[in-house]
């Protein structure tokens, strides 16, 4: 009897340290909402209207503490909610695809309810993968599906049209390559053809251009291990944004919302 209260015991503080680590990972805790109006439960949840990242496994990382996301739920507190929609591994076209019909918000005519004020949609790192990887996904292909997000948002017959969101892209930046076979334990000469900065830059620039055609503002972004945000990149990613919100969009800045 006293060594299976001894395993009950045992068990339920195993419980307690895995839960613990769970929300840890996560950085997301009800206390951590509430401060920081992340919203990690779905567009649904929000309670005022809101900022919308959707992107790869940068978008994931930036909820983290010290994340771009993170920093933007501080920065607008009390003004808007952030909902990010986080699809890590993913291109534009897998991103896209997963998020219609479930985390994508949905057009809502219900004028008082919360809605969309800010989109920021961030693909490309690893659309610009080698061909042949299972990521890659042909520049032609890419412009395709980030132009369709953006239509997503903004074509009125859309099921998920923002009437009151302004759009944001973030392009493809510069990769650390040798950090980044580096941190996955590649040696020099052993280092697979997976990623290339100069095609990386096509798809930037070719982003760029089509953001430039249908009017949204874009800017690039800067990495930790070669691919994702270090805490100075994310700090890096939050000033952009805020950057570009003042100089294309200022009504959205904090102070004048």
């Amino acid at each position: 009897m006293v060594i299976y209260a001894l395993r009950l015991v045992l068990f339920l503080l195993v419980l307690i340290a895995v839960t613990t680590a769970l929300t840890t990972a996560n950085n997301i805790t009800d206390a951590s909402i509430e401060k920081r109006s992340v919203i990690n439960d779905g567009y649904k949840a929000a309670t005022k209207d809101y900022i919308v990242v959707f992107g790869d496994s940068i978008t994931e990382y930036g909820c983290r503490p010290t994340g771009f996301v993170t920093k933007l739920a501080e920065a607008y507190k009390d003004k808007l909610d952030v909902v990010p929609l986080p699809y890590g591994g993913r291109n534009a076209k897998g991103g896209r695809t997963e998020a219609h019909g479930s985390t994508m918000p949905e057009h809502n005519k219900d004028t008082n309810a919360p809605s969309p004020r800010l989109i920021i949609v961030e693909f490309g790192t690893n659309d610009s993968v080698s061909e042949g990887y299972y990521q890659h996904l042909p520049l032609f292909e890419y412009l395709q599906n980030m132009w369709a997000i953006h239509d997503d948002f903004a074509d009125p017959n859309s099921p998920y049209y923002a009437p009151k969101a302004k759009i944001m892209f973030v392009t493809p930046g510069p990769l650390g390559l040798r950090m980044w076979n580096k941190a996955r334990g590649f040696e020099p000469h052993d280092v697979p053809k997976e990623r290339d900065n100069d095609q990386v830059l096509m798809y930037g620039n070719a982003l760029k251009s089509l953001a430039e055609k249908i009017d949204v503002p874009g800017f690039d972004q800067f990495f930790e291990d070669g691919v994702h945000l270090n805490p100075e990149g994310n700090v890096v990613m939050f000033e952009t944004i805020m950057r570009t919100i003042k100089k294309n969009m200022p009504e959205l800045l904090p102070e004048n919302l």
